[in-house]
């Protein structure tokens, strides 16, 4: 990968798109053609679908070469992200969501990425372009919007050099299930198929790796600090809760494709105080097991009583407020006033829906289906499926997803409204 990184141009792109891309994706293949690079175009379809076929091609490379892979990626969604979350479930793979030139620079420069993906609902066809250009000519290590334009320091060379051998071996304990065993100043990645790793064992091996990175003395350096504004981190792939106040479509630009339900600070706040042990409930001293079922009576892992229950604001949703009850597979209790929209959006997982109590109407863009739903309807949706929302009076209903939830908007809040209005005439 480092070999490839050099270079300014790569042998071939593999390509592919959804729906949504299929028109922006061909214009840049012929785009890349015209440039004398080879391309693989692997077509249309879903975008964890074709996301998974563009990867799988650079995997096989990477097997088969040293150098790992020599080819590169594209891969154009609606957004730029959906494509880039199941790109990067590949070894050696390295995708990012480029919405803009700086982006796309930063992307090479500090990530060294070998996936360019882009949101054909963001950018145009000249501006998808200019961000391809940008990608393929930006060398690893190069100057960048994130550097104010100059070279990176030593320091930061150094780490950025480290990185891709770590970031390789991280990867490939992840692919693999195996342990990173690192001995001074050699690191290597040992198997052991008797004793699968378990999560912690996957961290230990990742904060392992990590304590061999330069001096946190690097981190003081303002260029990196404008490599952060720039919205790149070292590292920095992915955003864990809704920014509070965020308009829908900026929520989209700024890659909030990842949007993850908070953990249940209230739960783990009750449980954080209780010290669980071993014995059997008849071994614990009184006192003890008195505290415990006091604990637990109000509260518990796997449930949340309504008169315990605090909701809290959507913020990319305005007029809905939830409460999530579990965290994976997600369930949630949602409430949205009369009146809301929910603008067109899809999921990575399917959900389950149950009204609870008032009605509201969801147009499913995808199967061209309306579905009318009041108090006791259920409604199940399938992963990847448009769909857009309107509340006609408060409505709360309960919300089950197939694993951790997520959300990827495809229009903003206006665009909905229009939608409705026009449809209504």
């Amino acid at each position: 990968m480092a070999d490839e990184a050099a270079s300014e141009k790569p042998r071939r792109v593999v390509a592919g798109a959804d729906a949504f891309g299929s028109e922006l994706k061909d214009t840049l293949v012929q785009y890349l053609k015209e440039k004398d690079i080879e391309v693989v175009d692997l077509g249309v379809d879903k975008y964890y679908s074709v996301a998974v076929k563009v990867a799988s091609e650079l995997a096989k490379e990477k097997k088969l070469s040293s150098e790992g892979p020599l080819s590169r990626g594209l891969l154009v969604c609606g957004t730029g992200v959906g494509v880039s979350i199941f790109a990067n479930k590949f070894a050696g793979v390295y995708a990012a969501p480029c919405n803009s030139v700086d982006e796309a620079m930063n992307a090479r420069s500090i990530n060294n990425t070998n996936v360019l993906t882009i949101g054909a609902k963001i950018a145009s066809t000249e501006e998808g372009k200019k961000i391809l250009d940008a990608w393929l000519e930006t060398s690893f290590k190069a100057p960048c919007p994130a550097s104010d334009g100059c070279p990176w320091n030593n320091e930061i060379e150094q780490f950025l050099d480290a990185s891709i051998q770590e970031m390789e071996m991280i990867s490939q304990a992840a692919l693999e299930n195996a342990d990173v065993g690192v001995t001074g100043d050699e690191k290597s990645i040992s198997t052991s198929p008797a004793t699968p790793p378990t999560s912690v064992v996957l961290l230990n091996s990742l904060l392992e790796t990590m304590s061999h990175a330069p001096s946190p003395s690097i981190y003081d350096s303002p260029s990196l600090h404008s490599e952060a504004r720039a919205g790149v981190g070292l590292g920095l792939t992915e955003i864990r809760a809704p920014t509070s106040g965020m308009e829908p479509r900026a929520g989209v630009r700024e890659g909030l494709a990842s949007i993850h339900a908070p953990i249940n600070s209230q739960l783990s706040t009750e449980l954080s105080t209780v010290e669980f042990d071993e014995q059997a409930p008849e071994e614990r001293p009184k006192e003890a097991t008195n505290e415990l079922d006091e604990k637990t009576k109000h509260g518990c892992a796997i449930c949340a009583l309504a008169s315990q229950r605090e909701f809290e604001d959507v913020s990319i949703m305005p007029g809905g407020s939830w409460k999530i009850v579990r965290e994976d597979p997600t369930s949630a209790v949602v409430r949205f006033k009369a009146g809301s929209i929910e603008p067109a959006h899809h999921h990575t997982f399917g959900h389950d829906l149950i009204v609870m109590s008032g009605n509201k109407t969801v147009w499913n863009l995808t199967t061209k289906e309306k579905f009318d739903l009041k108090t006791g309807d259920f409604l199940y949706t399938p992963a990847g499926d448009l769909h857009r929302v309107a509340y006609h009076e408060d409505t709360e209903f309960f919300l089950r997803w197939d694993g951790h939830w997520d959300i990827i908007l495809d229009e903003d809040i206006e665009t909905a409204r229009a939608a409705l209005s026009a449809s209504s005439h």
